[in-house]
């Protein structure tokens, strides 16, 4: 990948967070109480990256392994109970054949319960 593609992949990032941002602000709003969006979002990550480990036949051991981290790690991230560097996360998907940069955008229709006039979808 070049830098003019690293750029652009990282602005794509950056315009999906804040496009989740607004859209939990808005939730915020109508539900009058504050909605916790990094746990939400771990929790989902955690959740696609268990699954895609699984299909893949591969323990968090093993993964820990390839990736350089504690197998502990594994289990914390997976469970949503620590928040991963992008760049490891970005590397553990690769090694499933899978994007992050798709998982955040599945994250974010999860995620979409507002719709164009701010009303809550339930």
């Amino acid at each position: 990948m070049n830098k003019e593609q690293a750029k652009i992949k990282k602005l794509k990032f950056i315009a999906e967070i804040e496009k989740l941002d607004r859209k939990i602000q808005i939730l915020e709003v109508i539900e009058n109480q504050p909605i916790d969006r990094t746990n939400e979002l771990r929790r989902f990550i955690g959740a696609k990256l268990s699954y895609y480990r699984k299909q893949a036949g591969m323990t968090q051991l093993q993964l820990s392994k390839k990736i350089g981290l504690s197998r502990t790690s594994i289990a914390n991230i997976e469970a949503g109970n620590q928040e991963p560097i992008i760049q490891r996360l970005d590397e553990m998907f690769r090694l499933f054949g899978a994007k992050l940069w798709e998982v955040l955008k599945l994250a974010d229709e999860q995620l979409e319960r507002v719709n164009d006039d701010g009303e809550l979808i339930k």
